[in-house]
């Protein structure tokens, strides 16, 4: 509303009409300061839910592990958090939303340099917690044997390069950003909270890890059968699931991006979620019982049910309807168990926390259903085409031409493909040097008592500390021996050329 005091001649009512002019003007601006305020408060409340995650991770993995290596999932989970933040500050922001890049990788904002009336620390921080999240599913797939040090290596490589270039192509501008100037077929990828980018990303460097680091000591016998090697803490894994539960309100709503004029889309994406997971835990439950007659109920397939759930929502919680968001939630918990048991027996890998399964298969799977359940209008409220490309962004069940679908294979294969390229042969350097595993003696022992400083429960479960001592002694004694051996040899080979 605009009011025009031109046509006014008397002083008294140019007055007050000009003060009703100013009046509105004022209005106008501080309900704009207020709305944009409302959209900083929404944002940081989301990423701090996100953030929040890795408490969750943190005990669901503490409670998936033996005890005698609590500690050292903690301390990795925390790490992450830590070079993370420092990791995406120095280069991963600009690497994936800086600007004037083109299609592939962005090139400003480093170290944050730049900031203006274009950027807000707010955005920083939301996409920062999710970085951290992506680095953080490694750590379950790689459990219990992979030494410390070479763990803070690859969360760094996946914080700072790997991750960000791929949230680049698909939303940072990048050539599979959803309407993009530059996005493939002219569409791009309904990636919501993040399916690929996130899930897939840290599953499939997991998977690698997982592969290349072999199993713990124990997990297989003689005949490559494997064998029951349970968390020793059923209470902390029920309480982790739930704390990743809450977060996961933040990063699937929290994708939005904006309350303003959005709130349908954030509450669509929240009831979605809720749905989905609910689906997933009670499928997997009864899928994995199903599978197992006459054994009990599964606790942990229950809780993985949960979160194979939730991974499967998040590319299209915003854009599925309820019954749908129910029915992916449901296969998605299937797809797990199916996939877990697929993983251990036949490729033999062992993961503790079932982060492959869980993240990676679901992650692709949450991709591919999005280019079928895409529901038009929702389509239209996020992207705003028009009608003749209406069925260039629709999922196949809603009209869709599969174009929306092929971006979403595409981002899958790119993924995989990105992620591959550079973990394959890290963890394989890593393994070569010596660096990537600790030694089946420290494994023996446990490596919270080989590598910081004992037991993360020194009164709930006493030790035999002579015992752990005396192993330590071996160990330290059977390097030092490796150490002279090495030196002979060298002087050997002196000796003879």
């Amino acid at each position: 509303m605009s009011l025009d005091c031109s046509s006014l001649t008397e002083p008294d009512a140019i007055t007050v009409c000009n003060a009703l002019v100013s009046g509105l003007q004022d209005s106008a601006q501080v309900a704009a300061e207020v709305a944009g305020d409302t959209d900083v408060f929404f944002i940081l409340w989301a990423a701090a839910l996100v953030f929040m995650m890795h408490l969750g991770f943190a005990m669901l993995s503490a409670g998936a592990v033996r005890v005698k290596s609590t500690n050292n999932i903690l301390m990795c989970i925390v790490l992450d958090a830590c070079v993370c933040a420092i990791a995406f500050w120095l280069l991963g922001y600009g690497f994936a939303y800086g600007e004037d890049a083109g299609s592939f990788i962005g090139t400003s904002y480093f170290a944050l340099k730049g900031i203006g009336e274009d950027f807000a620390y707010n955005e920083f921080f939301f996409q920062y917690a999710f970085a951290a999240t992506a680095a953080t599913i490694v750590s379950g797939a790689v459990a219990e044997r992979a030494t410390f040090e070479s763990y803070l290596t690859y969360s760094l490589l996946l914080s700072i390069w790997v991750y960000p270039v791929v949230v680049h192509w698909v939303w940072g501008g990048g050539f599979l950003t959803l309407g993009g100037e530059n996005a493939i077929f002219n569409v791009g990828v309904m990636d919501f909270a993040g399916c690929g980018p996130v899930h897939m990303i840290g599953g499939f460097a997991g998977a690698i890890g997982c592969k290349i680091i072999g199993p713990r000591i124990g997990r297989f016998d003689s005949k490559g059968r494997p064998l029951h090697m349970p968390g020793h803490s059923s209470p902390l894994a029920v309480l982790g699931t739930f704390v990743l539960w809450v977060g996961w309100f933040g990063f699937n709503p929290g994708s939005a991006l904006t309350i303003i004029g959005s709130g349908q889309i954030a509450e669509r994406a929240a009831v979605n979620t809720l749905m989905s997971s609910a689906g997933g835990a009670l499928a997997s439950l009864s899928f994995n019982t199903a599978l197992n007659p006459g054994r009990d109920w599964d606790i942990t397939s229950a809780l993985n049910g949960v979160l194979a759930g939730l991974v499967s929502i998040t590319a299209a919680c915003a854009v599925v309807e309820i019954w749908a968001a129910v029915l992916i939630g449901a296969v998605g918990g299937i797809l797990y168990i199916l996939c877990s048991r697929m993983i251990l027996n036949f490729f033999k890998m062992d993961d503790p926390l079932d982060a492959v399964a869980v993240h990676f298969c679901c992650g692709m799977y949450g991709l591919i259903v999005t280019g079928f359940f895409a529901k038009t209008e929702f389509m239209q409220a996020i992207v705003g085409f028009d009608s003749t490309t209406e069925k260039d962004f629709s999922g196949v069940f809603y009209g869709g031409n599969g174009k929306l679908l092929f971006s979403q294979l595409v981002e899958i294969v790119c993924i995989i493909a990105w992620t591959g390229l550079f973990l394959t042969p890290y963890f394989s350097l890593l393994k070569k040097l010596n660096l990537l595993r600790i030694s089946a003696d420290q494994e023996d022992i446990g490596i919270d008592h080989s590598s910081h400083g004992g037991s993360a429960y020194p009164d709930l479960y006493p030790e035999d500390e002579e015992e752990i001592a005396f192993k330590k002694q071996q160990i330290k004694e059977s390097k030092s021996k490796r150490r002279v051996a090495n030196s002979n040899d060298k002087d050997d080979a002196v000796e003879q050329a």
